[in-house]
């Protein structure tokens, strides 16, 4: 049939004509491109966009989508989403969607998504999942189960959801705390009210003669009297990409106005033509990172697949294992948190000042952490979907995209004719994979 989004967003922005600029919010799903007029790029229809002062959302459906969604979303302050039919999962515009309403939502108000997983269940066979909800999560929760495949015998289905004060809610093909919408290959559960902090357990049973590929995703809001959520806010440098231009990506991750500090935070990144790649974010001074221990995590993405649209998802987490390589002027700081990384999960620091003697320049308002006032954190998880971009212009056959800068380069005198050199290494491209050689110039002035 024929397309005209241009002519959706006129009807949309005379539907919206009365309510509050701050309020006026679109959102447009499409898989392909306008076929008839008005069309997106029309001057009636920028004019109108831009005197409605509307911020308009956008999920683009396919490699056929239109363009110009991206851009749109770009222009008014909206978000951009990318959804490859071939080769996503199908939550992923309800995980969009998800994002949209916790970008939209005043912060007492705001979803979090707590959650997701894609599992595998073996014929006549069962998996269990453990969800962690920590102090600032577990205010009117939602709990969604998809699967795709549509042989699947729906009444074979076993779902159960135990909370962590031993609740059970279940669904055994009727109706019940769990309903399934067995057209749409979807369950869902709603659970009203706070619950308390901590874990939450999932087991699905698959008793039909094939297996069963599930997604489950968990969001929640925070309970009315938490007044320190912890909070996973994303940002990406540039929604177009001109090769070899490259895309960081920053994550702050935040207990009310603390830096979260020891995280465990990756970015899933969805590719042309290619499977999804998981990088990691460092908050560790180098690269893309301009400062240690204030929160803020960042990568520089380079495993570009070719041209076309690349979805970004950041997840961050309690990491156990902490096998950062920090870096400081003092070598007794150093020493200690080597000591400390294989006991400590992520924790976030107060406004203390670091050890006297221990040569840190500490920069207002952001200050390195000691280790006598730091709090733990309980286990957690949060998802973010920080949306598209597009890669244009790509070329696979030149290797156009240089090292990262050296950003913590240290010398210590060794002996009258010696000296050790310290940094942290950089990449081949930018910090992905590992640089070559290395090139040290010597210089007797300044």
């Amino acid at each position: 049939g024929q397309t005209s989004i241009g002519g959706a967003i006129l009807k949309a922005v005379t539907a919206l004509q009365d309510v509050n600029d701050a309020q006026k919010k679109l959102l447009i799903i499409s898989d392909g491109t306008e076929t008839t007029g008005p069309k997106i790029l029309d001057e009636r229809v920028q004019q109108s966009i831009e005197s409605a002062k509307v911020t308009i959302h956008t999920i683009s459906i396919g490699e056929a989508a239109d363009d110009n969604l991206s851009s749109l979303s770009e222009k008014t302050g909206g978000m951009a989403f990318f959804h490859d039919e071939v080769s996503e999962e199908p939550s992923v515009p309800l995980e969009a969607v998800g994002q949209l309403t916790e970008s939209d939502s005043s912060e007492d108000n705001r979803l979090y998504q707590v959650n997701r997983q894609m599992m595998t269940i073996n014929a006549r066979s069962s998996k269990t999942a453990i969800v962690d909800f920590d102090d600032s999560i577990g205010r009117d929760t939602l709990f969604y189960f998809f699967w795709s495949s549509e042989t699947f015998n729906s009444k074979k289905l076993k779902l159960s959801v135990t909370s962590p004060a031993q609740k059970v809610y279940k669904y055994r093909g009727v109706k019940g705390p769990i309903y399934c919408n067995i057209e749409y290959q979807m369950c869902e559960l709603r659970v009203a009210g706070e619950v308390k902090p901590g874990e939450w357990t999932i087991i699905v049973n698959n008793r039909d003669k094939k297996p069963l590929s599930m997604t489950w995703e968990v969001f929640s809001h925070q309970p009315a009297n938490s007044d320190s959520p912890l909070t996973l806010n994303t940002y990406i440098s540039r929604s177009i990409v001109t090769y070899p231009q490259t895309v960081t990506i920053t994550a702050s991750l935040m207990k009310g106005k603390r830096p979260v500090i020891d995280a465990m935070v990756s970015a899933v990144v969805t590719r042309p033509a290619e499977q999804p790649v998981t990088i990691h974010l460092y908050d560790n001074g180098a690269g893309p990172d301009l400062m240690k221990y204030d929160g803020l995590y960042s990568v520089t993405f380079t495993q570009f697949s070719g041209a076309g649209r690349y979805n970004v998802k950041v997840i961050a987490s309690q990491d156990y294992t902490n096998n950062r390589n920090f870096n400081s002027s003092s070598e007794d700081l150093t020493r200690m948190i080597k000591e400390k990384q294989a006991s400590l999960g992520a924790r976030y620091i107060f406004d203390d000042l670091p050890p006297e003697g221990s040569g840190i320049n500490v920069p207002e308002p952001i200050k390195p952490p000691s280790f006598t006032n730091r709090t733990m954190l309980p286990r957690f998880t949060r998802i973010q979907s920080l949306g598209m971009f597009t890669v244009k212009g790509y070329r696979s056959f030149e290797d156009a995209i240089p090292p990262s800068r050296i950003m913590d380069l240290t010398g210590r005198v060794t002996s009258e004719y010696g000296m050790e050199l310290t940094w942290t290494a950089p990449g081949d491209d930018m910090e992905s994979d590992q640089a070559s050689a290395y090139t040290i110039r010597v210089s007797t002035s300044f």
